[in-house]
């Protein structure tokens, strides 16, 4: 009897164990709490990303894709980063401006642009350039996709 209270205790020991080390792991926390070296950049593995500056965010386009005959769709939402606050104000009063370029662009694009990789970061440039081309008092510096949908 007091052998399998004992060795009750020790799988529940063990237990505890496993499950406090696979949630050091998970989270990559040393024991104390602290960030591990790769999270601080220690070891300069990874770069932490870049804040998000200001942005606008378009309503939902839906475009047919080129090429497809009116069989495929594109469903997106983007949001434009500016360098200044002044990029969002000045989106805000050219929104159909803004809006009649990216869905030309969109509509262009065949079911091959429209793959994830470098064909996709092409779409990107292109949109940050003629979003660019619109904006006067701010610069472009990222087109972010909050939803991509080929339907």
């Amino acid at each position: 009897m007091r052998k399998r209270r004992l060795m009750a205790i020790l799988a529940i020991l063990l237990i505890a164990a496993a499950a406090i080390a696979g949630y050091v792991v998970i989270s990559g926390r040393g024991p104390a709490g602290e960030a591990s070296a790769d999270e601080d950049g220690a070891h300069g593995a990874r770069e932490a990303s870049p804040a998000m500056g200001p942005g606008y965010t378009f309503e939902t386009f839906i475009v047919n894709v080129a090429g497809t005959g009116g069989r495929r769709y594109l469903k997106c939402t983007i949001t434009v980063e500016f360098d200044s606050n002044a990029g969002v104000n000045e989106a805000g009063s050219k929104i159909p401006l803004m809006r009649d370029a990216v869905i030309d662009i969109l509509s262009s694009k065949t079911m091959e642009d429209l793959e994830p990789g470098a064909l996709r970061d092409v779409l990107r440039a292109e949109l940050v350039a003629t979003i660019s081309a619109l904006i006067a008092k701010a610069r472009v510096t990222r087109v972010f996709f909050n939803e991509f949908v080929v339907q």
